[in-house]
Parts: C-alpha cells; structure tokens; sequence
C-alpha cells in the first residue's frame, strides 16, 4: 500500500456530540480551545428551509431516505452559473491497471446540473457511467435569493464567534463523494442536507507532517523538485498526492509496526440535519458515502471567525 512508505499510520475515534442551542458553552468548549465536536440526532432540520423544500423522494411514492433534487423548484428560480468538479475514469487497456483519472473545474448552468442529476440517479449504469459532476464549493451568495434564503446561517455561525462569515459553500452530488485532505484557514461548521457524509480529522500538526511526507515521496517518484508549500493544484484531486493522503486516511486495514507513529484523529458520520465543527487549521476529508441508489448527497458550510 502507498501508505507503507509513509512513517504514519492514522487511528481514528468518534467525535463526542453537542448539543447546538447551548451557544456559550459551545463557544468555551470547543470554538476558543479549538477542539472538533459533532452534533448529531438532526439538530439543525427545522433550521435549514432547504432540507425540506430541495428534495423529493428518488421514488414517488417510496418511503426511504434516497431523495432527488426537486428540479421543478431549482426551475422556478433564476439560472445562474455554478462550479462544478468533473471527474471522467478512462479504462486502460491494461486490465490490471485502475482507470486512469481526468479532472477538470468548470463553470456550468444550474440548470444543467440538476437535470444531469436526476438523469443519473434514475439511471446510474447507464446515463455516463464513468463520469461523476460535483457541485462543490459553490459560494451561497452567488445562488437565485430565494435559494440563499433556504440556507440561512446558523445560531452558532452568528454568535460563537465574531458575527462575521468568511465564506459559505454549498455541495452536492451524486454518491460516492470525496474532498480529500486539506485544511482551512478559518473554523468550519458543516451540515448536512442529504444523504450520509464521514468526515474524519487530524491535529494541525499531525496534518502537517504527513503533508509534508507525501509531497517528498512525490517529488522523489515524480522526479521534480521537492515542494511543501500550502499552494495546491489539481494534483491535489487527482494522481500520486491524492492516492497516498486517500490511502493514508481512509484504508483501515493497515498492520501496526513499530517503525510507524500512530497518528490519533476523530471520525463523525453524519445523516440529514447533523454537522461538525472543524477547527481552525484541522487537517480533514470528507466522503459523501453510497452509491445512486441512496439519492442525492448534500451539505452546507460556513467558515466564520
């Protein structure tokens, strides 16, 4: 495994809950100490317009939890253009070797998206099978009013902190999902809309020497010049990077050996209606976990100071 040429291993533990109406015990115990909580049990569905006016049944009449998006709502409102991550798995002729990955960013209707969405969830093996459309890291403010509306900012984003809100970002996507390992500068508070999300964590300084770590190997691998700054390009969605960190936080069956230091973190699963705070400067990925047949995987963030 990649993994092996790294001197860690990550062990991970579940995140203690909170209860989110508690603002200032929130605030002494986990948002100034910097220290990573979940809440659970669906705290946040009555808040958050959208879990409730974005979705439909995947299907009518079915009472599980795969849910689609409500195109005939997204069509009411005012197009606009969204970011979206592609991703196309080319085969190989090598039948031992994996798909090659192709990503691309580009900029693309809202419209499109929600019409491409419910294409492939109706239809997985057969609309596009080898490409996946992510909606991530889409800006609230750039959405139609209305939507904005559905996803207004949470008690704790507007009275832990500051007030202010240093950027917000919406998610969505067909399952399985992946944001893999970086941090953010600012605290982090995720909810989910739909569809079931794992976030796991590591210490700022744990993150950053596995970071540091694996863009050796790279540079070694690659042949080019060692590089461990925090400026980060498509290497870090597709290719060696992404494999190992992919590897490194995700594959739970790596062999203990006393050559490795076992590196602790926290793990939450979250359902419709949960979250996770993430600190300031907390190393993370996030899987949107699943396949078509569980619906339309969401969520929702703000970072805020």
């Amino acid at each position: 495994m990649l993994t092996r040429q790294l001197p860690f291993r990550a062990v991970f533990k579940n995140l203690p809950s909170f209860t989110a109406d508690n603002v200032p015990l929130f605030r002494s115990t986990h948002f100034k100490p910097e220290s990573p909580v979940a809440f659970q049990q669906q705290q946040f569905t009555s808040s958050i317009p959208a879990i409730r006016k974005w979705l439909l049944p995947l299907k009518p009449g079915n009472k599980d939890t795969a849910l689609t998006l409500n195109e005939k709502y997204f069509d009411s409102q005012p197009d606009v253009s969204v970011p979206l991550e592609r991703t196309t798995n080319v085969p190989l002729q090598d039948s031992e070797q994996e798909a090659k990955g192709i990503f691309e960013r580009l900029e693309a209707p809202l419209s499109l998206f929600t019409a491409w969405t419910t294409k492939k969830l109706l239809n997985p093996s057969v609309f596009e099978p080898n490409t996946s459309l992510y909606l991530a890291q889409c800006d609230l403010p750039s959405l139609p009013p209305q939507l904005q509306l559905d996803l207004p900012p949470l008690k704790l984003v507007l009275e832990a902190g500051k007030g202010d809100i240093y950027a917000s970002s919406l998610w969505m996507g067909v399952p399985p999902t992946n944001t893999p390992l970086h941090r953010d500068p600012n605290p982090n508070l995720l909810i989910q809309l739909a569809g079931r999300k794992v976030v796991r964590m590591i210490r700022p300084q744990f993150g950053r020497a596995v970071y540091q770590h694996t863009r050796q190997i790279c540079a070694e691998v690659e042949g080019s010049q060692f590089s461990g700054g925090d400026i980060r390009g498509d290497e870090m969605m597709v290719g060696l990077e992404r494999n190992i960190l992919d590897d490194f936080m995700w594959n739970d069956g790596h062999e203990s050996s006393r050559d490795v230091v076992e590196v602790e973190g926290y793990d939450t699963t979250l359902e419709a209606g949960d979250g996770v705070f993430i600190p300031k400067g907390w190393w993370h990925s996030v899987r949107g976990v699943g396949t078509a047949e569980d619906g339309i995987n969401a969520s929702v963030n703000w970072w805020f100071r």
